[in-house]
C-alpha cells in the first residue's frame, strides 16, 4: 500500500475473520535508515461519519 500524503495516520477498511468490515486507524513512521514505512499502531475507528 502506497501512502502518498504526509499525515502519520490513515483510515482504511479492514475485513475481520468473521466477515465484518470496520474502519481502522493506522499510524506509520518512516524508518530514517532505509526509508521503509513501519506500522506502529492500529485501532478500530469508532468515529461516526456526518
Amino acid at each position: 500500500m502506497a501512502l502518498r500524503n504526509t499525515k502519520p495516520f490513515h483510515n482504511m477498511p479492514i475485513k475481520g475473520p468473521n466477515g465484518n468490515t470496520r474502519s481502522v486507524r493506522t499510524a506509520w513512521v518512516k524508518d530514517p535508515k532505509n526509508g521503509e514505512l513501519r506500522l506502529t499502531s492500529i485501532f478500530v475507528n469508532h468515529r461516526k461519519k456526518g
